[in-house]
């Protein structure tokens, strides 16, 4: 377990989730909160988009646009000059709620597509959907269990998906294209439950390990090299940020499965940790 200090940037988001470093600040999707918000490394937050619902992965297009998923409406949307344009309408795709969502350098979102369950490792057909630049649909990924966070590695290139209730993170090789192909496990977790991820310089993976209230950095085949734990506190996702990229901002939250969505039941911590190594990949 590491002993590194760890720093409080934020605190007062309701759940803060889909951490991605844009134009100098750190930007959450605060779910509970129903909306997107930009916080700066003095800590001070500006709310970007309010919404009727909870939104869900970030990510930017080449040109900086932000894109955010809609939950419930299956949604992906365009935030123009401070309005909402539809991205991409994923409602007939066969899920429950849309849920992390990462953008490459050439602008294609690949998003989860989940279905609201028990824990299981049975696959239902959840899948991951890539878009185009354009918002067209590429591909979808099917067979998979809970995909519940997204990251994609440079070397090798591959699309990583951490899925939850299978306690797993599993990899996809992507060709020079932007295809998904072969398959393969990355790690199995054991007891770890993944949320979000994100790739760093020296080949691992951090995952959020939400119900075991750690954020542990995964080599290539399953080792756990580093264990940062946030205490009783669900810790939900993180990403590389800074000019240099060689900060790492942890979100945690203070809920339980029953509180998550009634008033004042959660609350969020955003933290910053500096790991000696830095950012890698998307996001």
């Amino acid at each position: 377990m590491t002993e590194r200090s760890r720093h409080t940037l934020a605190s007062g988001l309701k759940f803060a989730e889909a951490p991605r470093w844009h134009a100098g600040r750190l930007w959450v999707a605060d779910m509970i909160g129903h909306r997107v918000v930009a916080i700066d490394l003095r800590g001070d937050a500006e709310v970007i988009a309010e919404f009727d619902e909870e939104p869900s992965g970030l990510g930017f297009l080449p040109d900086g646009t932000p894109l955010v998923v809609l939950r419930q409406s299956k949604l992906v949307i365009r935030l123009e000059s401070g309005a909402n344009r539809v991205h991409a309408d994923l409602s007939g795709v066969p899920c429950d709620t849309l849920n992390d969502m990462v953008v490459d350098e050439a602008g294609r979102a690949w998003v989860d597509a989940v279905r609201m369950r028990p824990a299981s490792t049975e696959d239902v057909g959840e899948t991951v959907v890539c878009l185009e630049v354009d918002g067209n649909v590429r591909q979808c990924i099917d067979g998979l269990v809970n995909p519940n966070g997204l990251a994609i590695r440079t070397s090798p290139a591959e699309l990583v998906v951490a899925e939850t209730y299978a306690h797993r993170l599993t990899a996809f090789e992507l060709s020079d294209d932007g295809t998904a192909g072969q398959r393969r496990t990355y790690a199995d977790l054991g007891d770890a439950s993944p949320d979000g991820i994100c790739c760093d310089s020296g080949g691992a993976v951090w995952v959020a390990s939400v119900f075991t209230g750690e954020f542990l950095r995964v080599a290539d085949g399953g080792d756990v090299i580093e264990r940062v734990s946030v205490g009783e506190r669900w810790a939900v996702a993180c990403a590389f940020g800074g000019d240099d990229r060689a900060t790492l901002f942890l979100l945690s939250a203070e809920t339980t499965l029953e509180t998550l969505r009634q008033p004042g039941g959660t609350t969020s911590v955003v933290e910053t940790f500096e790991p000696g190594v830095r950012g890698a990949g998307f996001p």
